[in-house]
C-alpha cells in the first residue's frame, strides 16, 4: 500500500474532501498529491467548499466543515453489520 492509498483511504473514512496547506496548496480525493505539489509533509485533511456553483474551477478545501445546505453530495457507504460467532 503507498502513502498516497493510505491517505485517500484515511481522508474516505473520515469523510473529508481532499487536502490543503497554509502554502496554498490545495487538492481533492480523486487528483490526491499531484506532481506539482512541493511537499506534502504540511498537508492536512480538510472539506470542499464550493465557491460558484456550476463553475469546476472555483473551489477551496479548508479545515471549516461547511453548512449543511454548502456541503457536496457523499455516497453513503453502508457496512452490514458484524455477525458474532455462537457456539
Amino acid at each position: 500500500m503507498t502513502v498516497k492509498e493510505i491517505a485517500t483511504e484515511y481522508l474516505e473514512v473520515n469523510g473529508y474532501d481532499g487536502l490543503y496547506s497554509d502554502c496554498g496548496c490545495i487538492c481533492r480525493i480523486s487528483c490526491l498529491m499531484p506532481r506539482r505539489c512541493e511537499d506534502c509533509s504540511k498537508c492536512k485533511p480538510g472539506y470542499l467548499h464550493i465557491e460558484r456553483e456550476g463553475d469546476e474551477h472555483s473551489w477551496s478545501i479548508n479545515a471549516v466543515l461547511p453548512a449543511p445546505a454548502q456541503m457536496p453530495r457523499r455516497s453513503i457507504l453502508l457496512i452490514p453489520p458484524v455477525l458474532a460467532d455462537v457456539d
